[in-house]
């Protein structure tokens, strides 16, 4: 009886590299973790990570496609990954959210901005964004912080096609 063998699997390459004789085999079958305790143990730290690492690239590269966040296609013999706009400006308001680094005094950053009416939806998710990023308000359409975050909120503004509307300033003082 032929046995189906998927050869790039990672847990065939951790067989591959580990089983030297039958008696590890038959351990493997009895009891599967104790073998993993024991090939954690054997294999090399570096070869450990090198292996997993690109099971996980593989398995994040998958969910994303699955999320249409990610797009593949062929140019000649590689392959160009292209991260959809929605991603990447969820992930700048991540960073400007989750900002440490601060200033020095007494510079801040401003942020000004004049929304036409017909965008009153833009503009109060632009207000709670500021808000929530860590900004105080000034005046109704003033918000700074003392963060370091011009490079983010500036690509911020040009990902979201905000700049007829909003202004972002270094200012040295208040």
């Amino acid at each position: 009886m032929a046995i189906n063998k998927r050869p790039h699997t990672v847990t065939q390459e951790i067989i591959d590299m580990l089983v030297e004789a039958s008696d590890l085999t038959i351990e493997w079958i009895n009891n599967p973790y104790k073998q993993y305790r024991r090939i954690r143990g054997v294999m090399e730290p570096e070869e450990w990570n090198r292996i997993f690492r690109e099971k996980k690239k593989r398995r994040v590269l998958k969910e994303l496609k699955r999320k249409k966040w990610l797009t593949e296609r062929r140019e000649g013999n590689q392959i160009v990954y292209e991260l959809e706009a929605s991603v990447a400006i969820r992930r700048l308001k991540t960073a400007i959210r989750s900002k440490v680094a601060f200033l020095p005094e007494p510079s801040i950053v401003l942020v000004a901005f004049d929304f036409p009416e017909a965008a009153r939806k833009a503009r109060d998710s632009f207000r709670y964004f500021l808000k929530s990023a860590g900004f105080a308000k000034k005046q109704l359409s003033v918000w700074f912080t003392n963060k370091s975050v011009l490079d983010e909120i500036q690509a911020l503004v040009r990902m979201l096609n905000l700049e007829k509307w909003v202004n972002v300033f270094l200012t040295h003082g208040t």
